[in-house]
């Protein structure tokens, strides 16, 4: 199997596993998307992009606080979240969860699928 295809199984997987996930993506902290299964409303290099401009945010923010490196962030709107976790070195899982869903489940399973994406990376 292909890099991406591997990559994509890795992100349906997440996806079947937690019904309450709308879409996620692997992206680039440079703005780019490496391989998206995001819903077709949204364009994944813009929603890169997007990201890339709140890692900043984050990054700099923990450096400000003394938190240490910024292993993921999580924004909050009323109808569902953002998740972004570190895969490795310039690479994160990026994901759009509905505003119900369990997060301790989202957090489980993608912790699976970081250590997964780790893997192919």
């Amino acid at each position: 199997m292909s890099f991406e295809g591997q990559i994509e199984s890795i992100l349906k997987d997440l996806k079947y596993r937690n019904p309450g996930i709308k879409g996620s993506a692997l992206v680039s902290e440079d703005g780019l998307a490496i391989v998206s299964m995001l819903p077709s409303e949204f364009e994944a290099d813009r929603v890169a992009g997007i990201n890339s401009v709140l890692l900043n945010i984050g990054i700099n923010s923990s450096a400000e606080l003394n938190l240490g490196d910024v292993g993921q962030l999580m924004i909050r709107g009323e109808d569902g979240y953002l998740i972004v976790s570190s895969v490795a070195d310039g690479a994160m899982l990026l994901v759009l969860a509905d505003e119900d869903v369990k997060l301790g489940a989202i957090f489980f399973f993608m912790k699976r699928a970081l250590k997964a994406l780790r893997e192919v990376l």
